[in-house]
């Protein structure tokens, strides 16, 4: 070979070298071409962890990726963008995620749950039509339906065995509460109010003209009457005067041995406590002036009020000082308020748009835009929101570090009308029928 050759042969490796060796340097320094505008950029990392998930598919946008997971999984070199993970599993539900990966940057996907698949089982077998009314931790409540009479039963979770606590022939529906410490219910059917003890299922007509609520901590009855808060003792069947205001009360809740009500005069609407042990009352905040200002939620560090005029909650602190004027206060639009079991979390119901509110943080964030209305909707684990929506069930991990994750759960074939969740089932109806799903990882 010439020296002719021998120069072109060196130039042209050269030439080669000098052209691909920034291209290695790059590629193993964690950049990618893009090929939508042909320029080298840096990619990101995902990094995939959780407890059940040994021997999952990974697919990341509809692409299988190479590698099962093992309880973790370090995915390098995505380009920056928005990503689609999907995990699958036999026996499990497909879990679904979307991220975004940034460049230079690891994306961390942490406490993945997948739920293992189930089938909805039936509560009770039986022709008739049946409505689930809520659950404790020992029975569920249904209505039966059957030749125009309708039986309340409490149903054993660990027998299934049926106790009758109450029949009617009214077509109206009653509404329905259970005692804190579930030794009593409340049925009120039009204009007629019923405790039934659901131990002896003895019944007893209260006190006409009067909407009864109960202590939110205690097995006591509570109601308004004109300018007075007044109490109805279950044991001697007397009505006790508990307070009286010189300005109207539009609403009151018990909370153990406090009082927590709305009073409202020309000069405005007032939350005020009430303890009764001490007999002292205090200003709590000053409200928007409105009739339609109600108490829905209370802990021992907040008090949450409803304006169904406006669809606002409004979060209002116990706890952060004593003067009432300087109480902090949250103004939340929403259709619906759910708070979590640990009271932490609030699920904000605005349409179809699901948000979250920190109680800790005093911070809303957005989680997801359904598409369709959440009809019902129940918390599990402090962590999990369960939704329904028309016929389909769907769990949706609330974790702020994992929180726009979701997983089918369940498809009837007809609309879910109740939805609950209790000793890790979810209870459900739908066409008049009450099965039970379990919730395991």
């Amino acid at each position: 070979m010439n020296i002719v050759y021998r120069r072109i042969i060196i130039t042209v490796f050269s030439i080669f070298f000098l052209i691909t060796a920034p291209l290695v340097v790059l590629y193993t320094a964690g950049y990618r071409l893009n090929l939508q505008n042909f320029k080298l950029i840096p990619t990101g990392n995902l990094y995939l962890e959780g407890d059940d998930v040994t021997n999952a598919s990974v697919i990341i946008n509809d692409e299988v990726y190479d590698d099962v997971m093992n309880k973790k999984l370090y995915v390098k070199n995505l380009l920056p963008g928005n990503y689609t993970v999907t995990l699958t599993k036999d026996e499990y539900h497909t879990w679904t995620k979307k991220v975004e990966v940034r460049e230079k940057l690891t994306t961390f996907i942490q406490d993945i749950t997948l739920f293992a698949k189930a089938t909805p089982t039936q509560l009770i077998a039986t022709g008739d039509p049946q409505t689930l009314i809520t659950t404790t931790s020992d029975f569920a409540v249904i209505a039966r339906k059957s030749n125009e009479i309708t039986q309340y039963l409490l149903v054993s979770h660990d027998t299934l065995e049926e106790t009758l606590i109450y029949k009617s022939t009214q077509d109206h529906t009653p509404r329905i509460t259970l005692s804190p410490k579930a030794k009593y219910a409340l049925f009120v059917i039009q204009n007629q109010s019923l405790l039934i003890d659901l131990k002896t299922t003895q019944v007893t007509t209260l006190p006409l003209d009067y909407d009864w609520k109960w202590n939110l901590h205690d097995d006591e009855l509570i109601t308004l009457s004109k300018q007075s808060v007044v109490s109805y003792d279950i044991n001697s069947g007397k009505m006790i005067t508990l307070l009286e205001s010189p300005d109207s009360i539009t609403d009151v809740v018990a909370y153990n041995s406090t009082l927590y009500y709305i009073t409202t005069s020309p000069q405005g609407s007032i939350l005020k406590s009430f303890q009764r042990t001490l007999k002292t009352t205090t200003t709590i905040s000053t409200l928007l002036t409105s009739t339609q200002l109600r108490i829905t939620h209370i802990t021992p560090d907040f008090i949450i009020i409803h304006n169904n005029n406006a669809k606002t909650y409004t979060v209002i602190s116990l706890t952060e000082n004593t003067d009432a004027l300087a109480s902090t206060t949250h103004t939340l639009y929403a259709d619906r308020l759910v708070p979590s079991p640990n009271n932490k979390l609030l699920a904000l119901m605005r349409g179809s748009e699901i948000n979250i509110f920190d109680t800790t943080t005093n911070a809303t964030t957005f989680v997801e835009r359904l598409g369709t209305i959440a009809h019902h909707v129940t918390w599990y684990d402090n962590t999990h929101l369960i939704i329904a929506k028309d016929a389909d069930i769907v769990a949706m991990d609330l974790r702020v570090h994992n929180n726009l994750t979701s997983a089918h759960l369940a498809q009837t074939k007809k609309e879910i009308s109740s939805l609950f969740v209790m000793n890790e089932t979810l209870y459900f109806e739908s066409d008049s029928i009450i099965y039970t799903f379990p919730l395991t990882y």
